[in-house]
């Protein structure tokens, strides 16, 4: 969903099953996104072993075009 606004840095999406399994979107945040409180369950950070490469793609996104981000899926860093 999130390749189809590319344009919105991070997004912070709620999520629920219905009777048939089936994911509904409740809502998307996209403003004062906090990831906070999966620290404070958890007792560390939500990206885990990852968090290094996630936050060097989000550095690459913030310098790419905005009508360009959809050309570089999480992963890709020049």
């Amino acid at each position: 969903m999130h390749q189809m606004i590319p344009q919105i840095g991070i997004i912070h999406w709620d999520f629920t099953i219905d009777k048939n399994g089936n994911p509904v979107v409740l809502e998307a945040d996209t403003r004062e996104v906090g990831i906070w409180i999966s620290e404070m369950s958890h007792g560390k950070g939500p990206f885990g072993d990852k968090t290094e490469e996630i936050l060097q793609w989000i550095r690459f996104m913030k310098k790419t075009d905005a009508r360009e981000r959809h050309l570089y899926p999480f992963g890709y860093i020049s």
